[in-house]
């Protein structure tokens, strides 16, 4: 708009010295008419001579200034039918009237009509972050602010730190133009409300254990609603991301003590599994060792004993005999038997 304003102004300038050209002329012109008949004294011939001069040389300097004023002219009107554009940005064309002429998505430089105006759009991962004593700002398509006050399903109240991170879709760049204007005006009109008020409506599925230890349900079940809530407007989710929640300190000390519980109680859970399985090892190895003598119990017969007597007497330089003849004599036997082989 400023570079319309500039070009009308340098064009008012321009007109206005080429009139003043042309009445200068008109004036040189009569005066050149008069020298010419010789019929004035010497006072008036001397004054038309003199305006001849001051004309002719206002005349000329009114040329320049023509000059100069229309390639003024020309190089603002040029300016103003040319505009760049980065890389990420989607640039909406609007008339002087307010109507949008159309949109243009690729970087560089473009063209437009000198009574065209650009509204800038930028698509690329803009970032809504609303964190604990955060101050409000807006700027383009990012926002930032305090925390989201939410309630839990058990009505506690907490703050919360989130961050969004989203694009535009820049086919819908024209439409939000026209439904909002700038794209910080939409974003605090509709992005930056929405972002608070999704966590709020969500917060109440969630009790205070899980807002506390797990997070990520609560972000996902935010991404999820954004997502559906800004399909209709261009909106693409890049990721939702919950920072931290604050509740109050009797409720997180309520939370601390809860967390200890349970992790003793883990704790005694473990140590009865360990004692357990202590436990079946010692009747499994005891049971094993039963087995064990009940199977080598029926195995040693009288003569297996025996046998092994004899071998263990064969081995020896002495003989001694515990009992009873007749054992010696058996045995005296055996051996000879047993020499004999």
């Amino acid at each position: 708009m400023l570079g319309l304003v500039i070009l009308v102004i340098f064009a008012v300038v321009c007109i206005g010295c080429i009139v003043t050209s042309l009445v200068l002329g008109h004036n040189i012109h009569q005066a050149q008419e008069a020298l010419a008949k010789n019929d004035m004294d010497w006072g008036d011939r001397h004054r038309t001579e003199d305006a001849l001069k001051e004309c002719t040389s206002g005349r000329r300097t009114i040329n320049w200034v023509i000059v100069g004023t229309a390639v003024c002219t020309l190089v603002t009107a040029g300016l103003n039918c040319i505009y760049s554009q980065d890389a990420g940005d989607v640039v909406v064309l609007r008339s002087i009237s307010g109507a949008v002429d159309g949109m243009s998505k690729d970087a560089g430089f473009h063209f437009k009509a000198p009574w065209q105006e650009t509204v800038v759009y930028d698509q690329r991962n803009n970032v809504i972050s609303f964190i604990a004593d955060g101050k409000e700002d807006y700027t383009g398509g990012s926002a930032n602010g305090p925390q989201v006050t939410v309630n839990d399903a058990g009505g506690a109240s907490a703050g919360v730190d989130i961050q969004v991170n989203y694009s535009l879709n820049p086919d819908y760049a024209m439409d939000l133009y026209r439904d909002y204007g700038s794209q910080e005006t939409f974003v605090r009109s509709v992005v930056a409300v929405d972002v608070r008020t999704i966590p709020r409506q969500e917060s109440g599925a969630f009790d205070t254990l899980t807002m506390l230890n797990n997070r990520g349900e609560f972000a996902k079940a935010v991404e999820e609603a954004l997502t559906t809530k800004w399909a209709d407007m261009g909106l693409i989710i890049e990721q939702v991301s919950i920072q931290d929640v604050r509740y109050d300190s009797a409720i997180e000390e309520k939370y601390n003590q809860a967390q200890e519980a349970e992790v003793a109680k883990q704790q005694a859970l473990n140590e009865q599994e360990t004692a357990k399985v202590q436990a079946e090892t010692q009747r499994i190895e005891a049971q094993g060792e039963a087995d064990a003598n009940s199977i080598l119990q029926q195995s040693l017969t009288d003569k297996v004993l025996m046998q092994h007597y004899i071998d263990k007497l064969g081995e020896s330089e002495f003989i001694v005999v515990p009992q009873g003849d007749n054992l010696m004599l058996d045995l005296g036997s055996q051996l000879g038997q047993g020499q004999d082989k």
